[in-house]
């Protein structure tokens, strides 16, 4: 059993109606503001609001610790350009910023699921057999510029594919999609990017 909580951002307002080991139903609503830039589509979100759902989720340092722990095998992590191979590298990197437990969240898998949550809205039909799916297990991509301890962007890249089932259960490849995920904190405030390709 699972322990649910409701969670809401400005991209993304859902609740669970049901929650089993077998099957997750989840209802889902949007509100966005569509940006149209070089022809890519953009979703905006407020770093405050975004920071605070995942705040949400992670109420205590040990549930994070836990999270990034079993997170961090499944990503791939750059920082400044250098691929980050270990926790221990991580935290030595990330722990001269004054953004420690906000940039240990963000790295975590939860930072994808306004996206992830917008194109199950998007694309997935259970009638048509229809589902969003990861590419592969290290398909979540996180670029860390660290500017200044007071001044952090991250780019958070993640591929999906649109599979249908055929009635042998095969899956047919639909499309690719590539997702990006903007974050950018400072001490001046700034907002979170959604662009899917």
């Amino acid at each position: 059993m699972y322990i649910i909580q409701r969670m809401s951002w400005s991209l993304v307002d859902y609740e669970y109606l049901l929650d089993r080991d077998d099957i997750v139903i989840i209802n889902i609503k949007t509100k966005e503001i569509n940006l149209e830039y070089n022809n890519h589509k953009y979703y905006l979100e407020n770093i405050k609001t975004f920071l605070e759902g995942l705040k949400n989720t992670y109420r205590t340092d040990d549930i994070l610790k836990k999270q990034f722990q079993v997170d961090f095998p499944r990503i791939k992590c750059y920082i400044n350009d250098i691929k980050i191979e270990d926790f221990k590298s991580f935290y030595k990197e990330i722990g001269h910023t004054n953004f420690l437990r906000e940039i240990t969240m963000i790295c975590t898998q939860s930072s994808a699921f306004p996206i992830t949550m917008k194109l199950f809205k998007k694309y997935q039909d259970p009638e048509k057999k229809i589902h969003v799916t990861g590419c592969n297990k290290s398909s979540l991509i996180f670029n860390i510029m660290i500017y200044n301890k007071n001044h952090i962007k991250i780019n958070i890249n993640k591929d999906f594919n649109i599979i249908q089932l055929d009635k042998n259960g095969d899956s047919n490849l639909l499309k690719k999609i590539i997702s990006t995920t903007i974050v950018e904190i400072d001490k001046k405030d700034k907002d979170v990017y959604y662009r899917i390709l």
